[in-house]
């Protein structure tokens, strides 16, 4: 279920933005949980307790609080260590979109809010989380893995072997041809670069004219006949970034 927690110290656009988001989701064909906060102390101290949300809608600045947003971002991002939480700035002020980036929010509305931008925000957010909590099922060593697609940095090829390189060093060996691979994983930004990779273009580092970087310190090829459609796929996801 996707949970979705907004709070800001306006009860009255609370209600109103919860009611907007509500009619929006309800489009997306999810299913949905959505807790709502006036005070930023009971937000905290459900989180605290471990309760976990995937999206946040967080107004900035509280009257009811000497702590703000920008301290819920911090408290979440460091002394929780919570990543995977998407963070969405709220406030009338623009001046603080600069002072947001060190805390990764997924984005900043300013009010009143454009319900344009709200709808691809939601659809957005509901992606990430889906391909997130997406799983890839392989036989390796005789034994069945149930491996979550995030976890892929790339995929090696070695004739009818397939060489699976995940966080935290573990590799997989699999019997399952290139092709199907690809078919299953490329909805999730994973492409082929060259003929022996594919790779979770998610995981790339750095990118060059001929290679690419992995999160792990593997540099791998770009083959010369997969260039073009390489730098297609990076202007598409940039876009879809944008979104």
């Amino acid at each position: 279920m996707f949970r979705i927690a907004i709070c800001d110290d306006n009860s009255i656009f609370l209600t109103q933005f919860k009611n907007t988001v509500t009619d929006i989701i309800k489009n997306l064909h999810s299913e949905y949980e959505i807790s709502c906060f006036t005070s930023i102390t009971e937000l905290l101290q459900k989180m605290k307790d471990g309760i976990s949300y995937h999206l946040l809608f967080l107004d900035i600045e509280f009257s009811n609080s000497s702590n703000d947003g920008i301290y819920v971002a911090d408290f979440i991002r460091n002394e929780l260590s919570e990543s995977d939480i998407h963070i969405v700035f709220i406030s009338n002020q623009p001046k603080y979109a600069m002072k947001l980036f060190d805390y990764q929010p997924l984005h900043f509305l300013i009010k009143p809010i454009n319900q344009k931008q709200l709808t691809d925000i939601l659809s957005k957010s509901l992606s990430l989380w889906n391909c997130n909590n997406q799983t890839l099922q392989f036989i390796s060593n005789r034994e069945k893995i149930t491996l979550k697609i995030k976890h892929i940095i790339y995929i090696e090829s070695f004739g009818r072997k397939k060489l699976i390189h995940c966080t935290s060093n573990k590799t997989y060996e699999i019997n399952i041809s290139f092709e199907n691979l690809l078919k299953q994983l490329q909805s999730y930004d994973f492409i082929s670069p060259h003929k022996s990779f594919i790779i979770n273009y998610n995981k790339v580092i750095i990118c060059r004219k001929d290679s690419v970087i992995m999160e792990n310190g593997d540099e791998l090829p770009i083959g010369r006949s997969q260039r073009k459609n390489f730098q297609e796929f990076q202007l598409q996801h940039a876009l879809k970034q944008e979104g």
